[in-house]
């Protein structure tokens, strides 16, 4: 999830932590829990939702809120995403609440065998839908959903850069090849 707008809207900055904090929580629960009311939570929930920082969805009738991958991509390919398999889904559901997990946190939060896991992590490293890093040579590789491992390793080159650890060469070489690894536009 991201947060450039917390300085911009603190109504959405809570609605975003709660979310975060109680994912699947209901429409009315927001309003009670925040104390916001339902037309104002209605209209951030919106703007919330077509930047892709939550997903809204129906159940039993009721509208209920979990957090979103932080791009619109989720409602631009919201086609996609319901084509998917309840696998796929589940296996990118924990990569984005628990970014850098390895295979053993994935093993352990799903019911699948191990060559399925295997199967379908392949498939979105592939499709560009997460990154795998391996941080030790022989050493699990641990996943980030695409975005996020680019926000995170970008942050961290411009960290570097103004602590003078690198100098501009090595970071626009780096950010390159971090573009690259994320199929970014090195326009960003």
């Amino acid at each position: 999830m991201t947060y450039d707008h917390m300085e911009e809207n603190p109504v959405r900055s809570r609605i975003l932590f709660f979310i975060e904090q109680n994912p699947g929580s209901s429409f009315s629960l927001l309003s009670r829990s925040l104390e916001v009311n339902q037309s104002s939570l209605r209209y951030h929930l919106t703007y919330l939702e077509r930047r892709g920082e939550i997903v809204l969805k129906f159940l039993k009738g009721e509208r209920v809120v979990y957090p979103g991958n932080g791009s619109n991509e989720s409602n631009v390919n919201s086609r996609a995403v319901r084509s998917m398999d309840p696998q796929t889904k589940r296996i990118l559901s924990i990569i984005r609440s628990k970014p850098g997990a390895d295979i053993q946190d994935i093993l352990e939060m799903t019911n699948l065998s191990k060559r399925d896991m295997n199967m379908t992590l392949h498939r979105l490293v592939r499709s560009k839908k997460i990154v795998s890093i391996e941080k030790e040579k022989g050493m699990n590789p641990v996943f980030y959903l695409t975005s996020e491992y680019y926000d995170i390793m970008f942050r961290y080159l411009v960290g570097m850069l103004l602590n003078e650890e690198i100098d501009e060469e090595v970071f626009l070489r780096r950010k390159f090849e971090l573009d690259v690894i994320c199929c970014k536009s090195s326009d960003r």
